[in-house]
């Protein structure tokens, strides 16, 4: 069965007030838990790729994107946003 990120997103944005919410995608299937994301929040999107097209031509079509985006091309990147540095 397919998995709906957009609806499993605000499933369990609904279970109770997140301190802080980071959603981490590359694919056009991440796209709708991506625009989930709450004001406050952080899309971790890869570089170039097509969440990070897509978020881009949202924007540029005139509609906000209410987390904020930070783009990775490497995991030492991804594990850097993250503050997990020392991970391996």
């Amino acid at each position: 069965p397919n998995l709906c990120k957009g609806r499993v997103m605000q499933e369990w944005l609904a279970e109770k007030e997140w301190k802080r919410v980071i959603y981490c995608g590359d694919g056009g299937g991440d796209f709708e838990g991506a625009i989930c994301v709450p004001a406050g929040g952080t899309i971790c999107a890869r570089k170039d790729w097509s969440l990070h097209k897509k978020l881009q031509e949202r924007i540029a079509g005139g509609t906000a994107v209410r987390g904020e985006i930070q783009t990775w091309e490497t995991q030492p990147e991804l594990a850097a946003l993250l503050g997990l540095q020392g991970a391996s």
